[in-house]
């Protein structure tokens, strides 16, 4: 009887630990690496709100950048990736394979709406501060065949020079080609040219407040004049357009567009 209470005693133990180590992880939790606990996890949202300048960014409007060229906009595309989130004692969240390629110009009915991505699986917490990098990273970049937003098919490719950080075309009546085009797509992921770029900032007094079943939105505003200015000026007469290859003309286009994005505010 003894004998029989004991294994008895054993089976269920044993099938308690093998029912605890079946058990799929509950929606929205994931295993933090450091702890091997589960923790809730949600999405929050990066909102980029372009603008030229005080004025609101329109397509096939006129815009005058700081060497008094007038340009208009076509296409303005970029990677966003490599998201960190700064905790309130300085530590950072790291958010893994997180590559989005946001596009200013949306062949959809609201052409002008501003662009909103997506950042999944963020441990619940505050945070007071966030990095990403504009561009690829080189392991992401020599990884292989891609899908989704690092597909080839986007056009952001090339064989031997990896993903354009940033693409922005146009016309302007400054340009030198015979269409009277500018056409900057930038190339470089390696040093000493490398044109991908950390963008940092806090968020002040604010917190983003990451949860289960809530999304809020860190809201960036985008300036598409800081293009042309800070901390090089560039003239579209003497620089129409850009070669697919990594070099000082695109690590220094690279430069300038780091600041063309400055932190808003957050919707919690």
């Amino acid at each position: 009887m003894k004998k029989f209470l004991l294994y008895s005693w054993m089976f269920l133990a044993i099938a308690a630990c093998k029912k605890k180590a079946d058990e799929p992880n509950p929606a929205n939790t994931i295993i933090d690496p450091e702890t091997g606990q589960k923790i809730k996890i949600g999405n929050i949202k990066l909102e980029f709100e372009h603008v030229v300048g005080n004025a609101a960014f329109q397509i096939n409007t006129d815009f005058l950048n700081s060497s008094g060229e007038t340009f208009q906009v076509s296409t303005l595309r970029y990677y966003i990736s490599n998201v960190k989130l700064k905790k309130p004692d300085g530590s950072f969240t790291v958010i893994p394979k997180t590559y989005h390629l946001v596009n200013a110009v949306r062949n959809n009915a609201n052409l002008n709406a501003s662009p909103i991505i997506t950042i999944p699986n963020v441990p619940e917490g505050n945070y007071s501060g966030i990095s990403f990098l504009i561009g690829v990273d080189s392991v992401q970049t020599e990884s292989g065949a891609q899908t989704g937003d690092l597909s080839p098919d986007l056009g952001m490719l090339w064989v031997w020079e990896g993903y354009s950080p940033l693409e922005f075309i146009g016309k302007s009546a400054a340009s030198k080609s015979s269409d009277k085009s500018f056409s900057y797509q930038i190339f470089g992921y390696k040093e000493p040219y490398n044109a991908s770029q950390i963008i940092s900032c806090d968020f002040g007094t604010s917190l983003l407040m990451a949860k289960q079943n809530a999304a809020p939105i860190v809201h960036f505003k985008v300036d598409i004049l800081e293009f042309f200015q800070t901390p090089k000026t560039i003239s579209i007469a003497n620089l129409s357009s850009t070669v697919t290859k990594a070099n000082e003309t695109n690590k220094m286009l690279s430069e300038n567009y780091k600041d063309m994005f400055r932190f808003e505010h957050i919707h919690n």
